[in-house]
């Protein structure tokens, strides 16, 4: 099949969560045997990449943001392309150019990665924190969002949490798909552990504090008296190795929503998880034995579950949570949704379903 994904950025343009999962689907989907464009923003002295099979376009526009020429010339590929899925990470709400290309032989998708329901969420966590002054809530500009999200075929949510807000609080139930972010192959490759690997744990952070909270597990830690290892601007390839070298994950995050890429890619590693009791967790916690909660800015929490990780055993290698992460299924799963393919096989070995 011929595929089309548009991306605000692209990982040739910087690291970033979002970014990578554009990425890792288009790579494996090219494994899968088809042909994959992607159409992003501009990026300077170049205008097409070859990325291991994906042919990366960089379209004459501002870089990493949403412009109406964006849109036209996104517009003006697509016809030029006529793929068979037009698939978008995310969408720019005041140009839906993608909404009339929909039709019998175009099918399309979106993947939503955060909007403006669970921005709100975050920012009205932030207030109850005493981080921000003050919280908008515009629910005409929501209603908009539901509105042209729901011309969408197929709206993919990456999280429980996620699902839950498209569904419920902007109307789409029926029309939303569970299915987690794709994350590149090598996590899982294995890796023999270092012996002292229970000496310290990976935050897996940004440089910068922003709504992260880092500094909350530097206190934490503190208290629990153990190593923590703050990881920035490392080259992703090199991450299998510092997951394998910790404990465990620290994310104190305030975002209410989405499911953060560091979380797959330390389950992946067979690496247990703390992070903070808000969003897409507390759901995902009820089912995945290996994310620890803690409450916002509870840093005696996250201190004691340190020392309880200490105590407990590896992700299981086999465990439906640390699979459903995997390239190979995400594109077995993504495809069924498009083409009905069969999925016995799928749910029987994984016991996973949409």
């Amino acid at each position: 099949m011929k595929i089309v994904c548009v991306c605000r950025g692209y990982p040739t343009h910087r690291p970033g969560g979002m970014l990578y999962v554009c990425q890792d689907r288009a790579r494996a989907l090219v494994r899968a045997g088809h042909e994959v464009h992607v159409l992003t923003t501009g990026k300077t002295g170049q205008s097409i990449f070859d990325d291991k099979g994906v042919c990366v376009h960089y379209l004459d526009c501002e870089s990493l943001i949403y412009t109406l020429r964006f849109a036209q010339q996104c517009s003006a590929w697509v016809d030029k392309f006529k793929p068979d899925i037009l698939h978008l990470d995310g969408f720019d709400v005041n140009h839906p150019w993608w909404v009339d290309k929909k039709n019998s032989r175009c099918q399309v998708a979106i993947t939503m990665h955060g909007f403006g329901m669970g921005a709100f969420l975050t920012r009205w966590n932030l207030f109850l924190a005493e981080k921000i002054e003050d919280v908008s809530f515009q629910p005409s500009k929501l209603a908009k969002e539901a509105k042209i999200i729901s011309q969408a075929n197929y709206i993919f949510a990456i999280s429980l949490h996620e699902k839950w807000m498209l569904e419920d609080t902007y109307g789409l139930y029926g029309k939303v798909r569970l299915l987690y972010n794709p994350i590149a192959p090598y996590f899982y490759d294995k890796i023999e552990d270092q012996v002292d690997r229970s000496s310290f744990l990976c935050l897996g952070c940004k440089g910068t504090n922003g709504n992260r909270f880092f500094s909350f597990a530097v206190e934490a830690s503190k208290k629990a008296s153990v190593g923590l290892m703050i990881v920035t601007d490392q080259p992703r390839e090199q991450m299998p190795k510092m997951y394998h070298q910790s404990a465990g994950l620290v994310l104190p995050t305030y975002w209410s929503q989405g499911f953060d890429l560091t979380i797959a890619e330390a389950l992946a590693c067979r690496r247990r998880v703390i992070v903070t009791a808000t969003g897409s967790y507390i759901r995902e916690a009820e089912n995945n034995p290996y994310l620890h909660l803690a409450p916002r800015g509870d840093i005696d929490a996250i201190a004691e579950q340190m020392q309880k990780i200490f105590l407990l055993g590896p992700v299981d290698a086999e465990h439906p949570c640390r699979l459903q992460h995997r390239p190979d299924i995400y594109v077995q799963k993504w495809l069924e949704v498009f083409c009905k393919l069969p999925t016995t096989t799928v749910k029987k070995r994984y016991g996973l379903g949409l």
